[in-house]
Formats: structure tokens, C-alpha cells, sequence
């Protein structure tokens, strides 16, 4: 499916996908409905999905189920969530934007792929929201004007690297951290904490370092439990109220 299409729609999902679609130059807005969204799949495989405008859905695009594909340069805006994905396995979510959104980016459970070179901000919740990362990568996306830049809940696995965070609320939010690597990302210029990890677990296997804090104006680092397995005293910082350095 593709070329220079605007679809407006009232209700029901706009767009539904199947295995090894393309999805290709449509400009979606006002798909309807509680649940519905301007692109939908459901366990899908080897789609590509780019160059697409989504406005004005509770979802813009919304991947149910466990999907492996390519997602690529699209734009979100004014939806409740810019980009829903229950569970990614594999492929790439690349050179996308999500703006004035609830969630930019909300991914269930990254297990594989890459997540990489997106962009999120002015959004009112999470710029970019990951439930749990227990494999895939993280990498090298820009957040900011959001009231969370980057948030993940479980890391037990996967690389979080190379992501800048700046202007949000706190910058990058970590829920319990089993294991993983974190590491190369700055926070620079939030209202509140450049980092928060609520849990770093005994025994943990985690990698922390080399992360960088600038100009937050709460706390650089602020970690409420535990030390990682590898990292600590290798986070630098300045310019924050307190705790530059972890």
C-alpha cells in the first residue's frame, strides 16, 4: 500500500496490516474509536511501515501481540499514543517523530531489534516508554519537552546507549534494573533528575556507566537502591543541584 493518500477517518482502525506489508505515504487522522489507531497489526512479521503522517488517533500506530519488522520514518502527532508496540522480537523502529502525544513511543517488551535514531518531544506523558527490555538496543534517540524523556520499567537485558534526554521532566527513569548496559547517554538540562533508578537488585548482572548528567535541576544521579554489578564511579556530571557524579 502506498503513494500520496490522505485518509480521514471516523471510526475503526484505518489501516490493517498483514505479514510482509508495505505501508508506504498515507497521511491518517481521526481514526475513531477507544482503541483504534491510523495503523493496526497483530503479530506481524517482515512489514515495513514508512514515510507515513498519523494525527489524531488514540493510537497512531498500534502493533499488538509479538511483531518483527521495520518501522521507519514516520511522523506522530496528536494522538494519545504516537507509537504502541505490545512486544518487538526483531527489526528496526528508526527516524521516527512523535510530538504533542500523549506517550511518544510506548513499547510493551522489547526482547530484540533496534530502537534507534527516533525523536520525541512536547509530548505530555513519556517520550519514550519501554514496560520491560530483556534483549534488542536502545540507541542514539533524542528526547525532549516531555514530562519523562526516557522511562523503562525491568531491564534485564539489551543496551540503552548514546540517548540524549534534555528539557524534560526527569530525563531518564529506571524502574528495577536486574541487568543490561546503560551506558553513553546524557541528561542534560531537565526540571527535575537527570537520572532515576528506583533499584539496582542484589546480584545484579547490570552494566552502569559512563553516563553523563548536565545542568538537571534536581539531583544528577538519584538512585534509591543498590549499586550496579559494573559502572559505579564512572558517571560524570555538572551543573546539577547535587549528585553530579555516580
Amino acid at each position: 500500500l502506498g503513494g500520496m493518500t490522505t485518509i480521514d477517518m471516523s471510526t475503526g482502525n484505518a489501516v490493517v496490516i498483514a505479514n510482509n506489508t508495505e505501508v508506504s505515504g498515507f497521511t491518517i487522522t481521526n481514526a475513531g474509536g477507544d482503541f483504534d489507531a491510523g495503523i493496526f497489526g497483530n503479530a506481524v512479521t517482515g512489514f515495513d511501515i514508512n514515510h507515513n503522517v498519523l494525527n489524531g488517533a488514540t493510537f497512531g500506530l498500534r502493533l499488538d501481540g509479538t511483531n518483527s519488522g521495520m518501522v521507519s520514518d514516520n511522523m506522530a502527532s496528536g494522538n494519545a499514543v504516537g507509537f504502541f508496540i505490545g512486544n518487538l522480537s526483531g527489526g528496526t523502529v528508526s527516524g521516527n517523530t512523535a510530538s504533542g502525544n500523549g506517550d511518544g513511543f510506548f513499547i510493551g517488551n522489547l526482547s530484540g531489534g533496534t530502537v534507534s535514531g527516533n525523536t520525541a518531544s512536547m509530548n505530555t506523558s513519556h517520550g519514550f516508554l519501554i514496560n520491560t527490555l530483556s534483549g534488542g538496543m536502545v540507541s542514539d534517540n533524542m528526547a525532549s519537552g516531555n514530562a519523562v524523556g526516557f522511562f523503562i520499567g525491568n531491564l534485564s537485558g539489551g543496551t540503552v546507549s548514546g540517548n540524549t534526554a534534555s528539557g524534560n521532566g526527569d530525563g531518564f527513569d529506571f524502574g528495577t534494573i536486574f541487568g543490561g548496559t546503560v551506558s553513553g547517554n546524557t541528561a542534560d538540562g531537565n526540571d527535575f533528575n537527570g537520572f532515576e533508578i528506583f533499584n539496582f537488585t542484589g546480584g545484579n548482572t547490570a552494566t552502569f556507566m559512563s553516563n553523563e548528567a548536565l545542568n538537571n535541576t534536581l539531583k544528577g544521579y538519584n538512585v534509591l537502591s543498590g549499586t550496579p554489578g559494573t559502572g559505579t564511579g564512572t558517571n560524570t556530571g555538572s551543573g546539577n543541584d547535587s549528585d553530579d557524579t555516580f
